[in-house]
């Protein structure tokens, strides 16, 4: 027997690309935002469906480059 389970995570913050200076908060706010759910850690194997909420970048040099953001929000996610 099958079972699924949708566990939705939402996290609050300003989403971080792959070795910026903000990717420590963003990584620190992911796993937060997991510990406050509770899911996992699991045995067996999963997939994980990301979606941004992008905010408006704040200069010409933010880009929103979903490679460079998805690394590190499963980076933090480690454990689960």
């Amino acid at each position: 027997m099958r079972f699924e389970t949708l566990v939705i995570v939402d996290v609050v913050g300003r989403p971080a690309s792959y070795s910026s200076a903000a990717e420590p908060a963003w990584k620190a706010a992911v796993r937060e935002a997991f510990t406050r759910t509770g899911p996992g850690p699991w045995a067996e194997r999963f997939s994980v469906l990301v979606g941004f909420r992008t905010p408006e970048a704040r200069n010409a040099n933010e880009v929103w480059d979903l490679d460079n953001l998805i690394k590190p929000t499963l980076d933090a996610m480690e454990g689960v």
